[in-house]
Order: structure tokens, then C-alpha cells, then sequence
């Protein structure tokens, strides 16, 4: 392979595929980013075909091939939400939902003002259904006891009232030994979430650098989530998916195009 000066060959290998999944049905583009890598396994099964030579020595001449099960595994550079969704092959949907909000503080203050627009809480009704408990000196937890948040009377030991926004009242008891205390109030969220409804067929297109610079292209038009093993893992580092890769759309099931074609930037 003759290398041109005119190409920076250091920078195209580290370039990372630009991918695409497009649902068929919906017609929505679900993931849209530079995923770590993609690669495709033809899944090919049979057996091999031997023959005897003049010595008596069983070798290879071929290859019968008798199923062809495709796949295709692309790898990411970080979790989020979609891919999230994608690995268990769920549609997202938008919901109103009831939440148990977990939060954890130290009483340093007898009250405290409701949150601002957009925080944790926000939203939140007064006398919003709430567990609590704290830990005393013995290290036993000691459950509290709510409050209504108008009428709340200080005195009353361990006890707490929650207002609208995720507004606070604590005992005097709890103030003075500046307990920590934990609390789960419910809450009333606008969010997205992963529904019952499976994804169908989806489209894998991707573009790479190939070692002249110039872009390959890979596409799958028939896809399915694998969904065997997935789960939520938040904090996964580098997730991947697997998709089975059916030859819906003709005999083979995905295709390469190598182009002469260059990437640009708008500015």
C-alpha cells in the first residue's frame, strides 16, 4: 500500500464510526452519535468438506455452509437514557408518574424554603405522603413522624412536615443534635420511560474512515435488539448492544459501500 503524504494517516485510524439507528416503524432516528466501534459477524454454521489423499491423510477442501446468522455489535463510549432503552429493546414514552424521591441531609436549620423551578422537588404538594428516620447516638434508626405543615409544632420530638416545593420543618430535637435524617416523600414527575412496547425492526447505517480518509459506508436495513442478558446499568462505561441481522431486504444482511467520498464541516 503506497501512503500519500497529503493524508494524515495518525488521525484517520483514531476517528470512531459515525452510527445511526433509525426505527423503521416510527420513522424516528433513536441513537445518533460517534459510537466506539461496530462490528459485524456473518454467523456462518456448517461443516467442513474433507477428502483422502494417496496417503490415506483426511484434509480440507471447502466448506459447507448451512445457516447464516448475522449479527452486529456496536459499542459506545458512555450510557445514557436511549441507549439504555435501546440495550432492552423499549420503546420510550412519555408519562406523568408518582415517584419516591430519596434524599439525605443534616438538620442544620428549623426550616427551609422550597426548592426553585426545575430542581429536585419541585412541584411537590404540602403534605406530600412522606417516610422518614434518623439515627440516634447508639446507632439504632428511629423512624419520624410527620406533620401537617401548617400546624407543625416543633416541640414535638422527632417529627418533620414537608410543604409545597419540597419545603421543610424539623423538630427542635432533631435541630439540636443536628441529626442526619432520611426521607422519601412522594412525588409527582413529568418523565420518559421505558413502556411494554418492544421495538421493531430498525436500520443501522454507519460511516467510517477507511485508511485513504475517504468514508465507507455500512448498512443494515433490517434489525433486532438482542434482548438476551440486558438490563439497566446506569453506569455502564462502555455499553454495547447486539443486534440480530435478518436478510429481510434481500440475500444479504447488511452491505459496504467504499466510496472516494470526503467528510466537510459546515461553518
Amino acid at each position: 500500500m503506497v501512503i500519500s503524504a497529503e493524508r494524515q494517516y495518525s488521525s484517520v485510524y483514531a476517528r470512531k464510526p459515525n452510527v445511526q439507528i433509525f426505527d423503521r416503524e416510527s420513522g424516528f432516528i433513536l441513537i445518533k452519535c460517534r459510537g466506539m466501534s461496530l462490528e459485524a459477524d456473518n454467523g456462518l454454521g456448517g461443516e467442513k468438506i474433507t477428502d483422502v489423499d494417496n496417503e490415506g491423510y483426511e484434509f480440507n477442501i471447502g466448506t459447507s455452509v448451512n445457516e447464516r446468522k448475522a449479527t452486529a455489535t456496536i459499542a459506545f463510549g458512555g450510557n445514557n437514557f436511549d441507549i439504555s432503552a435501546l440495550q432492552q429493546g423499549k420503546v420510550i414514552q412519555s408519562v406523568t408518574a408518582k415517584v419516591r424521591m430519596p434524599w439525605k441531609q443534616q438538620v442544620t436549620r428549623d426550616e427551609y424554603s422550597g426548592v426553585t423551578s426545575g430542581k429536585q422537588g419541585t412541584g411537590m404538594a404540602a403534605n406530600s405522603n412522606t417516610r422518614g428516620s434518623t439515627i440516634d447516638e447508639e446507632g439504632n434508626t428511629l423512624l419520624l413522624t410527620q406533620q401537617d405543615f401548617n400546624s407543625f409544632n416543633p416541640n414535638t420530638p422527632n417529627t418533620f412536615a414537608i410543604g409545597a416545593d419540597f419545603a421543610r420543618k424539623f423538630s427542635n430535637d432533631l435541630l439540636a443534635a443536628k441529626r442526619f435524617v432520611m426521607l422519601q416523600p412522594e412525588h409527582t414527575v413529568n418523565a420518559r420511560t421505558f413502556s411494554e412496547i418492544d421495538l421493531g425492526y430498525l436500520s443501522i447505517v454507519a460511516i467510517y474512515f477507511n485508511d485513504t480518509g475517504t468514508l465507507d459506508y455500512f448498512q443494515a436495513d433490517f434489525a433486532k435488539v438482542d434482548v438476551l442478558g440486558s438490563g439497566y446499568k446506569p453506569g455502564e462505561k462502555n455499553p454495547s448492544i447486539k443486534f440480530d441481522l435478518p436478510p429481510l431486504g434481500g440475500c444479504q444482511p447488511y452491505k459496504v459501500y467504499s466510496t472516494n467520498e470526503l467528510t466537510f464541516c459546515d461553518n
